[in-house]
């Protein structure tokens, strides 16, 4: 088995290990390691839960609406991987002063914060009413 054996509890779960021999090895694994077991067993059960989950038509204005307001919502910046040329693990992300006058999270004059949402002003009022699904 290469590498970590512990990251192959999700593709175990989902029957996705495809080489027999690392299949093999992570079923070893599993039965000396107690956290693997528990993880491949709740993602077993996750699994079939959401397949037997009913398939549910979205309302119809849904994309419609998705569409106009995903150009309000700040992209999260892409997460650090390891570095994989040394192999020392995850690079630091750097980290850039916010421009003077921009609100945290949003284009310079943006009242919107990271958790802000479409239609969300600054001073904390309601500037939508709430909508139910």
């Amino acid at each position: 088995m290469s590498g970590d054996p512990h990251t192959l509890a999700g593709a175990y779960a989902l029957h996705a290990v495809e080489d027999a021999d690392e299949r093999l090895g992570f079923e070893e694994h599993l039965s000396r390691c107690p956290e693997c077991e528990q993880e491949a067993r709740g993602l077993r059960e996750a699994a079939a839960r959401l397949g037997a989950a009913p398939a549910v038509e979205p309302p119809a204005r849904l994309r419609e609406r998705v569409m106009a307001e995903i150009g309000l919502v700040r992209q999260l910046p892409p997460v650090p991987g390891p570095d994989i040329a040394s192999g020392a693990g995850p690079v630091p992300f750097p980290v850039q002063a916010p421009e003077p006058g921009a609100a945290p999270g949003g284009p310079p004059g943006s009242a919107r914060g990271p958790g802000a949402l479409p239609g969300s002003a600054r001073g904390g009022g309601r500037s939508r009413r709430r909508r139910r699904w």
